[in-house]
């Protein structure tokens, strides 16, 4: 067992007033707790078998991800991870993947404009390797060479969100207008 200490027999700094550990409890404030994860769905099709696999070439991948988000009441919120995989040979269907990926999310003390990012930025990305884990798996035991996805930058792909959702409000203005 060994004993961490600050330095050599000096005692550990106070708190500063900025330090979280220094707010009433002592305990840090925690913008997101994860309270639960799970597989919610999973689907694993091999339209072509067993003709696919006497094939030597490697199948092509494309990817799809979508986050959604449920409120669940007070500050937990479901978010879930979407994937869907589609695999070719030759131009034909090799296999399909398709997951939900889920976890229930408790927020801390934020600020109200922070909210909907963390929960479409920080929350999949935690759940990320976890959902990327059993869609590698399942290419695996359907027979295929493990599927390896890139990481997703949950970032650019809640900034291409909320650019359509203001496109389409934008679109949506002038129409309503003009029927009033």
């Amino acid at each position: 067992m060994s004993d961490q200490s600050t330095g050599a027999g000096a005692p550990p700094a106070p708190p500063s007033a900025g330090d979280p550990a220094a707010q009433p409890g002592g305990t840090p404030q925690v913008p997101l707790t994860v309270l639960a994860q799970y597989l919610k769905d999973l689907s694993f099709e091999n339209p072509r078998a067993p003709g696919v696999f006497g094939s030597t070439t490697q199948p092509q991948n494309a990817a799809t991800v979508t986050v959604q988000l449920h409120h669940l009441g007070e500050r937990a919120y479901e978010v879930v991870l979407n994937m869907r995989i589609d695999a070719t040979v030759g131009g034909e269907a090799a296999y399909v993947v398709e997951l939900a990926y889920g976890g229930v999310f408790a927020l801390g003390k934020v600020a109200p404009e922070m909210i909907e990012p963390l929960l479409m930025v920080e929350a999949p990305r935690l759940l990320f390797p976890f959902a990327r884990s059993v869609a590698a798996l399942a290419t695996r035991e359907g027979g295929f060479p493990q599927i390896l996805i890139s990481p997703i930058d949950f970032a650019a792909l809640y900034r291409g969100h909320r650019r359509q959702q203001t496109a389409q409000a934008a679109a949506a203005a002038p129409a309503a207008s003009g029927n009033a």
